[in-house]
């Protein structure tokens, strides 16, 4: 549980410093893999039951009383993984997940598939929790500019533009940007796609 943390930790740390983010994603990984041996680790000795006796030749009550072990340790080992902010140990996976998509868009892009790397990063805004918003909304903006999707990179200008963290200098600079583009194309899509409908609410 402790080496879990740790990992979280030190991933979160990776983050903020701006490490190359393969890193960031290994460590979300290893942590992950530590919680998920922990609770199989702690599942394999209630089942053995008292004094390392098989719980299936147990008498009724002492089963009982082992399947009722169990699902104490099972809830408190949620609580603890839901516990902290971000989610707690339970974020791991969807850390190594955001970092995941985050690397495939790059790679995407920089691989010259421009409507691969957009879709990729439209999926980009339900980790707005693990990834930077200001970061998820550039590389959008860039890649559905290449793309030629107006619509989309229109959104995430107006994204970028709201975002009360940006100083007033930057704000102006997006917006310049912005008209630059839209004056010559119009803000719109050349065709719907599933990825670009309006999500019904925020990310879960």
């Amino acid at each position: 549980m402790e080496a879990a943390k740790l990992l979280v930790d030190l991933a979160k740390q990776n983050a903020e410093k701006k490490v190359h983010p393969l890193r960031v994603k290994k460590l979300y990984v290893l942590a992950a893999l530590e919680m998920d041996k922990f609770k199989r680790k702690t599942l394999e000795m209630q089942s053995a039951g008292p004094q390392g006796t098989d719980a299936t030749r147990a008498p009724a009550g002492t089963m009982q009383t082992t399947a009722a072990q169990t699902l104490a340790s099972l809830m408190t080992l949620e609580a603890a993984s839901m516990s902290g902010p971000g989610g707690g140990l339970d974020s791991a996976w969807r850390g190594a997940e955001a970092y995941h998509f985050w690397l495939l868009a790059h790679r995407q892009l920089y691989g010259g598939n421009v409507d691969l790397a957009m879709r990729t990063a439209l999926h980009l805004r339900d980790y707005e929790d693990v990834l930077e918003p200001l970061e998820i909304y550039s590389f959008l903006a860039l890649a559905a500019f290449y793309n030629k999707f107006y619509g989309q990179c229109s959104k995430a200008f107006i994204k970028l533009e709201s975002m009360p963290t940006i100083q007033a200098s930057r704000r102006d600079e997006y917006g310049n940007l912005a008209m630059s583009i839209f004056l010559k194309n119009a803000p719109v899509d050349p065709r719907a796609l599933k990825e670009t409908r309006e999500r019904s609410g925020p990310a879960a």
